[in-house]
C-alpha cells in the first residue's frame, strides 16, 4: 500500500523571475532531494505556487531555501505562509487519512499545527 503527504502552501507569493530561480536553486532544482516540494511560476502574473503533490517533508527544506522563501514572505507583507498538509493512502485503513498544517515565517522559522481535544 501506498502511503502520500499532499501539501500546498494556502496562497501564492508574488516574486520576480530571478527570486524564483533563486528559490528553484536553494530547493534543490536537480531532484537530488528527500523533500518532495516543486514550485510553479507564473511568469506573466509573477506568482509562485508551492507544493509537494506526493511525498512532502517540510524537515528536509534546506535552511537556505526557508531563509530566501522567508524573505518573500516578509516582501509580500505576511505575517507567514500557511501550509495545508494531506496524508492519504492507497486504501483507506486505520490511520491512513488525516491532516495538519504548519506555517513558515519571515525569519525562516517552521511551526507546526498543535491540536488539543477537550
Amino acid at each position: 500500500m501506498n502511503y502520500y503527504t499532499k501539501v500546498s502552501a494556502e496562497l501564492p507569493l508574488i516574486v520576480t523571475e530571478d527570486e524564483y530561480k533563486e528559490l528553484l536553486h536553494a530547493l534543490g532544482e536537480d531532484g537530488d532531494d528527500n523533500h518532495g516540494f516543486s514550485m510553479d511560476f507564473d511568469e506573466p502574473r509573477k506568482r509562485l505556487f508551492i507544493k509537494a503533490e506526493e511525498n512532502g517533508d517540510w524537515e528536509q527544506l534546506s535552511d537556505e531555501f526557508l531563509i530566501l522563501l522567508g524573505q518573500r514572505i516578509a516582501f509580500n507583507e505576511l505575517n507567514f505562509l500557511e501550509f495545508g498538509v494531506s496524508y492519504d493512502a492507497d486504501r483507506v485503513v486505520p490511520q491512513s487519512c488525516g491532516g495538519t498544517a504548519f506555517r513558515v515565517y519571515p525569519n525562516g522559522e517552521i511551526r507546526e499545527c498543535r491540536k488539543a481535544w477537550d
